[in-house]
């Protein structure tokens, strides 16, 4: 053996031991650590998030399943009696908000040819009419 590595090369296995368990260790405890940090910060995005899915799908509604019906219901009436007219465009089984509340909708012409789907979603209080509706239209 090279007289410069013997420094390095220790015949005792015990220490080589203890800083193989030692950096388990720190292993063990820094990731724990770090999956409670981002359990947390992962837990707290999705719990801001309600309103959000409601607004998506008020808007889904509007934009993306009412012309999608229009253009299979051509021929018959302008606007649906029911949301439940668009479930089959929608990942929905139902039409109730996160809230538990039915979307409300108006649907008509507002001086445009094609006939337009207002959505509103009565947000947290589960009233219509207030300040934290959130609505499909611009």
């Amino acid at each position: 053996m090279h007289p410069a590595l013997q420094p390095y090369l220790d015949p005792k296995p015990v220490r080589t031991w203890r800083y193989v368990v030692a950096g388990a260790l720190v292993g063990l405890i820094g990731s724990r650590v770090a999956i409670a940090i981002l359990d947390h910060q992962v837990t707290r995005c999705f719990c801001d998030t309600t309103e959000d899915i409601a607004l998506v799908t008020a808007k889904k509604y509007a934009f993306e399943a009412f012309p999608q019906w229009r253009s299979t219901a051509w021929n018959g009436p302008a606007c649906p009696s029911s949301l439940d007219a668009l479930l089959p465009w929608m990942n929905n089984k139902d039409t109730l908000d996160p809230w538990g509340t039915e979307y409300a909708f108006w649907c008509g012409r507002t001086g445009a040819l094609e006939p337009v789907l207002h959505v509103t979603s009565a947000g947290p209080d589960r009233e219509l009419g207030t300040a934290d509706d959130l609505r499909s239209d611009p």
